[in-house]
């Protein structure tokens, strides 16, 4: 009798274990959580999509309370002109591949400093190295316009606040890039607007701006903006909606600039869940 009752006993535990997994691994429920720690062992190697012309992968998904991308670059020289010209991240809720809402990181650099950045070396492993720890001082920020909530139709924060949209980046020993986003569904409209419906992803390579080599300098008039007292919130810098506080002071503006680059795009489909 005690050897029914244990093998009942197994029986029951082996098919209430199995309801779990199976009440876990019910549609509606992301089978892996994310961290946005530009380490990709947590995403499906077979969710990503290639960009052909520049050998850019990326993925999509969701859980409860946020929309995740993911990005690997494994051509050096996409890398360096991505952190150079920078690079727009497009969410289209209506699945039309739509560009009013999209965060841009890495920010665009000036004509300048891509004309600088372009004429550095980046052959041996040591100057790779030596670019990318310049380059990454000056990628603590991401610019983001046409989100909800949004008190500035463009904005500037840093990349880790703490329920905001994140980004993080990092290299691996093979020198491929990773980036990673989460976008919480408060800045889209709320997950129940989007539930078991498609949306559109996507990412521009924008276009470089070289100096044109023959222009000179002109001097030009500018003022300085300040941001309204009460706009740091949370600890985001917000910009394009401030009040004069400064008359205007003279400098040298930036040369004219050439065409360079071509922008690139890259679309992809993500049906939240």
């Amino acid at each position: 009798m005690l050897k029914q009752f244990t093998i009942l006993s197994l029986t029951f535990g082996l098919l209430y274990a199995t309801g779990n997994r199976l009440h876990a691994n019910a549609p509606g429920d992301t089978l892996v959580k994310h961290s946005t720690d530009a380490v990709l062992d947590d995403w499906d190697p077979s969710a990503f999509d290639i960009h052909e012309a520049t050998g850019i992968r990326m993925a999509a998904d969701n859980d409860a309370e946020k929309l995740y991308l993911a990005l690997y670059i494994v051509n050096p020289d996409v890398q360096k002109r991505m952190m150079l010209s920078g690079m727009q991240l497009f969410v289209d809720t209506k699945a039309k591949k739509r560009e009013g809402t999209f965060v841009e990181f890495p920010v665009q650099k000036t004509p300048q400093e891509i004309a600088l950045y372009l004429s550095t070396k980046t052959q041996t492993p040591e100057e790779v190295q030596v670019f990318r720890e310049q380059m990454t001082g000056g990628m603590l920020f991401l610019k983001k316009t046409g989100f909800k909530n949004q008190q500035f139709e463009t904005e500037l924060q840093a990349i880790n606040l703490p329920n905001e949209i994140n980004i993080s980046f990092g290299w691996d020993e093979r020198s491929v890039m990773y980036i990673e986003y989460e976008i919480p569904f408060t800045r889209l409209g709320g997950k129940e607007a989007l539930l078991n419906k498609p949306l559109s992803v996507g990412i521009k390579l924008k276009s470089a701006e070289l100096m044109s080599s023959s222009s000179q300098p002109i001097r030009t008039e500018t003022r300085i903006v300040a941001v309204p007292a009460n706009s740091n919130q949370g600890g985001r810098i917000s910009q394009g909606g401030g009040s004069v506080v400064s008359s205007s002071s003279l400098r040298s503006s930036m040369p004219p600039t050439k065409p360079g680059i071509p922008e690139q795009s890259f679309w992809l489909k993500h049906e939240v869940h």
